[in-house]
């Protein structure tokens, strides 16, 4: 018996050494290992266009007929057929084609099973580490992940055991975020320190600070945040501190409140009537805002902003520069529980405008558009155009005034600007006193 297989081992070796050093079996074999990954057996048709003459000698010699140049089609149980004809006779198809190819086929079915068992393995040991931190949220988040698409995941990192240890840091961080009380926060480098052994671990853009990103939008049941301004206010509500010194707001007339009594440095301001910068973490002790006049006017131009703040020096003012950030909605929130009337003005385009719908929301109806309806659009139009892709923004306006000035720029497709409405904007600040 061991000398049957011995000869039948050798045997094989020599055909596989025949058709490896003969080119024109190359396609042919590639062809038919790719139909039994197709059919688990010997069945199907190899089908070969544009022969090379390799192929038309090798394959033609080997099936006893001459090949057509464009095309040929045989099956794969005549290739076996025709193999029993030849002194290789007694090997089978599919033992040649893995001795041919140096590995067991693999069929896409079993391929799938395999791809199946390996993904439920490689989750369970996520499960298993997330419960580990006894974290409830870490748990739910984790249980979900393979939903998201396993490969879409791992993707991300160099390998898998680089994913796990992402997977790991962030079920740790969601459960160091569920053991703070209020008004506890942890400052992000420190919470990468701990957790990654890399103070910068959960930087912005790796892969692993968006995989945090995506476990805290899961923890507070966020839609996907698009801005870094959104991603900033999101980890502050789960009680994180990123870099809060690059967002700032700027304001006049406004006075801060810190535990019961008026914050000094903003006193001296107001004092001196001068505008000042204020960043997120100084407004975090801040526990109301108050302006001096009972009116808010909110600008989105700086340059408009600080015309208006040299004419009008004892108003109560605030500049958002553009797209929101964080410190400027904090601000605005927390005038927005005083009994101020607040007013907000941005520039007359397809971007400003969705600005101003955003302020408006977040208020609740108690802020108001400020120079943004028709009338003023007409007045502060330029000769910048607005492209078809611009346009489209304005379908997303709600407001009342913001909708019916959409109309208008829909026609016009140019954009209104703030600066052609200077005099119109000291006027409203110097009669609402």
């Amino acid at each position: 018996m061991r000398d049957e297989e011995t000869a039948h081992r050798e045997l094989l070796n020599e055909c596989v050494s025949y058709f490896r050093n003969r080119s024109g079996f190359e396609r042919a074999f590639a062809k038919m290992k790719e139909k039994w990954r197709s059919y688990e057996s010997i069945r199907g048709t190899a089908d070969l266009t544009s022969l090379s003459e390799a192929e038309r000698t090798h394959l033609g010699g080997f099936f006893g007929k001459v090949l057509p140049q464009d095309r040929f089609r045989f099956r794969l149980a005549s290739f076996e057929e025709q193999l029993q004809t030849t002194r290789y006779a007694g090997i089978r198809l599919e033992e040649l084609l893995e001795a041919y190819f140096d590995e067991p086929l693999q069929s896409r079915k079993m391929e799938q099973a395999k791809r199946i068992e390996e993904q439920d393995t490689f989750f369970a040991q996520l499960r298993a580490d997330a419960e580990q931190t006894g974290s409830p949220a870490a748990s739910a988040w984790v249980a979900q992940l393979q939903e998201a698409g396993y490969a879409r995941l791992l993707r991300q990192f160099e390998c898998e055991e680089d994913c796990r240890d992402a997977v790991r840091s962030v079920s740790g961080a969601l459960s160091v975020i569920e053991r703070l009380k209020e008004p506890e926060s942890i400052p992000l480098s420190v919470l990468a320190m701990d957790l990654c052994s890399d103070p910068h671990g959960f930087d912005r853009d790796s892969a692993r600070s968006r995989l945090l990103l995506k476990a805290l939008e899961f923890r507070m049941q966020r839609e996907p945040v698009h801005s870094a301004e959104e991603q900033l206010a999101l980890y502050i509500d789960c009680h994180l501190r990123p870099d809060d010194i690059s967002s700032y707001t700027v304001m006049q007339g406004i006075r801060l409140m810190e535990n019961g009594v008026f914050h000094p440095a903003y006193e001296g301001f107001l004092q001196k009537m001068e505008y000042c910068l204020v960043s997120l973490s100084q407004l975090r002790t801040v526990t109301s805002a108050l302006p001096v006049r009972n009116t808010v006017f909110i600008i989105e131009n700086q340059m408009v902003y600080s015309r208006l703040c040299s004419e009008c020096r004892d108003a109560s003012l605030i500049c958002t520069s553009g797209q929101l950030k964080t410190a400027s909605l904090l601000l605005i929130d927390l005038l927005c529980q005083s009994d101020a009337e607040i007013f907000y003005s941005g520039d007359i385009d397809p971007e400003g405008m969705l600005i101003a719908q955003n302020v408006i929301t977040r208020s609740h109806g108690k802020i108001r558009p400020w120079r943004m309806g028709e009338e003023e659009y007409l007045k502060s139009c330029s000769e910048s155009l607005i492209s078809d892709s611009r346009l489209r923004m304005l379908d997303k306006l709600r407001d009342p005034v913001l909708k019916k000035t959409a109309e208008s720029v829909r026609i016009i497709r140019k954009a209104g600007y703030q600066e052609r409405l200077l005099d119109d904007l000291i006027s409203d600040i110097r009669l609402a006193g």
